[in-house]
């Protein structure tokens, strides 16, 4: 004999079917939407509208784009560590517009908001942002702490950083264009693969003068007032790094802190390098690199 689980447990279902803090996928993902996001309880403590806060650990996933009402807000705010965001082909949208350039010259409006952060209170530790846009944020496009990858994500026109992150940000395959400030900025270690970066107004990656390890390989900086500009040592390899209007790359303040460069192509940038040990196979303007 079969039972239907809602003869068994009728008021069970019902509670579940009515709760809106448990919109949950087949796979056990937390689905997110513009429609969600304006009902508040994605996540136990989220008020209506934005920034949505993600409070729990786990898996989310956008199925419709997302909105925020002004410069001046956020739209997903991340308390809790652990938390995997697919985009899922979907955009986090602000109005804010870059314009100029490239490099950008100016955008407007700007404020406080920021598409994904999780700096605020205790920061957590641990967030994966994946598979979609952030565009038109009145500061970053993603504000970040310990222990964040960035993977196939587009992060454009918003009015500061595009991506930033301290105590370890990884960014994969993702492409960062016209931001207000640099597109990348790292406090601490800092990873860059296999990325496009350009047309951002103060430079494609930048670190703060804390980092002490920045890998940046196989990526592309065109565009930008300076391609590569770190405070710190690592390595710089591989990379196609063009028309980039100040410097190419500046790496290292002292020569405690130069950054080593290997099989670098420059070209057409205002200067090419400045600090750094060249490791050898780098060509700036098609000659090797002095």
């Amino acid at each position: 004999m079969r039972f239907h689980i809602s003869k068994l447990f009728p008021a069970a279902v019902l509670s579940l079917a009515a709760s809106p803090a448990l919109l949950l996928a087949v796979d056990g993902v937390i689905e997110i939407n513009q429609a969600r996001a304006l009902a508040g309880s994605v996540t136990p403590g989220d008020t209506p509208g934005f920034p949505v806060n993600i409070g729990v650990s786990g898996s989310y996933r956008l199925t419709s784009s997302l909105t925020v009402p002004d410069e001046g807000t956020s739209g997903l705010i991340v308390t809790a560590s652990d938390v995997t965001i697919d985009l899922n082909g979907f955009s986090i949208l602000g109005p804010t517009v870059c314009t100029g350039g490239p490099p950008v010259t100016a955008c407007a409006p700007t404020g406080g908001g920021n598409g994904i952060d999780n700096t605020l209170g205790t920061p957590p530790i641990g967030l994966t942002v994946k598979n979609g846009t952030i565009r038109g944020m009145g500061s970053r496009g993603i504000n970040a702490t310990a222990e964040v990858r960035v993977e196939n994500v587009r992060v454009e026109s918003n009015g500061g950083f595009g991506v930033s992150g301290s105590g370890g940000l990884m960014v994969v395959r993702s492409e960062v264009f016209r931001n207000g400030n640099a597109g990348i900025n790292g406090n601490g270690v800092l990873t860059v693969i296999g990325s496009v970066i350009s047309g951002n107004k103060v430079a494609g990656v930048t670190t703060n003068a804390n980092t002490d390890k920045a890998t940046i390989l196989d990526s592309t900086f065109t565009g930008n007032v300076i391609g590569i500009g770190l405070t710190g040592g690592g390595l710089v390899r591989g990379n196609l790094v063009s028309g980039n209007t100040s410097f190419a790359m500046i790496l290292g303040g002292s020569v405690a802190t130069y950054a080593g460069y290997y099989g670098n192509a420059i070209y057409g940038s205002g200067g090419t390098v400045i600090n750094g040990v060249n490791l050898g196979s780098n060509t700036c303007n098609g000659t090797t690199c002095p």
